[in-house]
């Protein structure tokens, strides 16, 4: 994992995984939907990225992955699912097993093009031949707005979080939309050179790219002040220590049923507080982005020896491929 995506997608999810069970998100992509609505009874489906859970299907038996252990702990487990730790470049499956894959906004989060070439493959790898595979990426071209490059750093409003059910009331605003807004206030990053895709690395050193505007200068994904947030348990026994040493001996030495009511306390504040925070509007995570031109997905499928466009389109501004991997006899069949 690369430094942008441990502070920008690994810690900023892990974080917002504090909101999944009271917050749950039961979007699921047409795409999406209707593939699972095909897939043949008794079907393994593979959902790399499964984040809340949300894709199953009642006849299929749903193989979840996640790198974020914060999120998966949350999930709702039911029989149609089985969730595993674990990295989209290396799935731990055996090759030629899966009926069928979903890699819905995962790919857009992975910072080189090696990287983003590597989950592909391991997608291909578990799949049986002819089985299929449903991706979402972010465009670049949106309805509303245009990104400035497309390697961005998108904020994160812990406002407009819903709760009890309801987002709070946001004001209309003429001149703009939310899209539009999201979008303006993304920061264009520059990806390391050490990390930036084999093509790319010439460019990077030419006049042409320095005279690019300046992306060096980057928020913190978590807001400094929220930092400690992590920390809530350490720094409340570090204060009592300081306050009374009695009394932090004596917390040291609880039992176990004492500890266990300890480590409650300490997560309802923690949680508590984190609400308190949630409510300010000046609040935001910012998280890294990759957001993928007209085609560009299209190629970079077409460019794995295995795999091939079978349907394409663009879905609410989010860039669609349905691919599947190659059995004998296939050829190409993209629809734009």
């Amino acid at each position: 994992m690369t430094e942008i995506e441990t502070s920008y997608v690994h810690n900023v999810y892990s974080r917002l995984a504090t909101y999944a069970s009271s917050n749950p998100c039961n979007q699921v992509w047409p795409s999406v939907k209707k593939f699972l609505e095909h897939l043949p009874p008794g079907s393994v489906l593979l959902d790399i990225g499964c984040g809340r859970a949300q894709h199953t299907a009642k006849h299929c038996l749903t193989i979840g992955i996640d790198t974020c252990p914060d999120m998966v702990t949350k999930v709702n487990k039911h029989e149609r699912m089985e969730i595993v730790l674990a990295n989209a470049l290396n799935v731990p499956l055996k090759s030629d097993s899966m009926d069928g894959a979903l890699l819905v906004s995962v790919l857009h989060h992975l910072s080189t093009l090696d990287r983003r070439r590597q989950a592909l493959n391991e997608v291909a790898r578990v799949l049986k031949p002819r089985a299929q595979v449903v991706i979402y990426v972010w465009a670049f071209e949106q309805p509303n707005a245009m990104f400035k490059t497309q390697d961005v750093l998108v904020p994160f409003n812990l406002h407009e979080i819903a709760k009890s059910g309801q987002l709070p009331l946001v004001k209309f605003h003429r001149e703009s939309t939310k899209e539009e807004r999201i979008i303006n206030n993304s920061i264009p990053i520059t990806i390391p050179e050490d990390t930036a895709p084999r093509w790319l690395r010439p460019l990077m050193s030419t006049r042409l790219w320095k005279m690019l505007p300046s992306r060096q200068s980057v928020p913190p994904a978590i807001p400094a002040y929220l930092s400690k947030l992590g920390n809530v348990p350490n720094y409340l026994v570090s204060g009592i220590n300081q306050w009374s040493p009695a009394l932090g001996r004596r917390l040291a030495g609880l039992k176990v049923e004492e500890q266990y009511a300890t480590e409650l306390t300490y997560k309802l504040m923690e949680e508590s507080y984190a609400e308190v925070m949630s409510t300010l509007s000046a609040v935001s995570y910012y998280r890294y982005y990759h957001v993928f031109r007209k085609g560009e997905l299209e190629a970079l499928v077409d460019s794995l020896p295995e795999m091939v466009v079978v349907e394409s389109s663009f879905d609410s501004g989010n860039w669609c491929v349905i691919a599947e991997k190659r059995g004998p006899q296939m050829t190409s069949n993209v629809q734009i």
